[in-house]
């Protein structure tokens, strides 16, 4: 290799980075980006985030606090969703923070393996099959506000992330970590609606609850809502019967 200084050859890269990246500037083999990448680090020049992808602290010393977001797109190399609590926040549903960062992502069998995060114990990957994926994926999201150059990561509508919660808890799903399920008093009642609940009933459904199963999930935050409200504002829900 070319007697370049670190300093100047992480200056030409971007803020998060992975050995790929470094093959391909450089024109490296997969080792010698393994080895020059793994000696940045021990030299404080970066720091690791997980699977061959590290934050470039001489470009940003503060990446692994603001580019979280980035580095885990790239490494998942696939889709990620936002669901849990930090979806609920994000669309106004709960003022409470979430320090926790549930992401869920597509895998296709049992046997598949979700890349392992280091410096991240905030961070949970939370599979999903196929066809539950996608319905995230149309339930109305919108890319994460970032601080640098745009989002990374998609963010499900706090109707569906709620949906998404309450019934993966009741699923056998392959490797998964529970997505944190909000009690009733954790949602901010006075912003919600009637139908907002009813939007929650039918993602449940398009999740493949059944009727009964949906209302079961969902009964203990129309009781919240009722309960906090004058009678004549607890009218009759359409499609949920409830």
């Amino acid at each position: 290799m070319t007697k370049i200084s670190a300093f100047t050859r992480l200056r030409e890269l971007d803020p998060v980075f992975s050995i790929g990246d470094l093959e391909m500037r450089h024109k490296w083999t997969n080792n010698q980006a393994q080895v020059m990448a793994s000696r940045w680090a021990k030299q404080g020049l970066t720091q690791a985030f997980g699977r061959g992808v590290y934050f470039n602290l001489i470009v940003d010393p503060h990446g692994p606090d603001n580019r979280i977001e980035e580095a885990l797109e790239k490494i998942l190399n696939r889709p990620g969703v936002i669901v849990g609590g930090g979806a609920l926040r994000r669309g106004g549903w709960t003022t409470q923070t979430h320090h926790r960062m549930e992401i869920a992502v597509p895998i296709i069998a049992d046997n598949s393996t979700l890349p392992n995060l280091l410096l991240t114990q905030n961070i949970i990957l939370t599979p999903r099959y196929p066809t539950w994926f996608n319905a995230l994926m149309k339930s109305d999201h919108h890319y994460a506000p970032q601080r640098d150059r745009g989002g990374y990561l998609y963010v499900a509508n706090p109707a569906m992330a709620l949906a998404d919660a309450l019934l993966s808890s009741k699923r056998k799903i392959y490797a998964s970590r529970q997505v944190h399920i909000p009690d009733p008093d954790e949602l901010d009642m006075e912003e919600l609606s009637p139908r907002d609940l009813n939007s929650v009933y039918l993602y449940l459904r398009l999740l493949g609850a059944s009727e009964s199963k949906a209302t079961e999930l969902l009964s203990p935050y129309m009781n919240y809502l009722n309960g906090g409200r004058k009678q004549a504002a607890n009218k009759h829900i359409p499609v949920m019967g409830l």
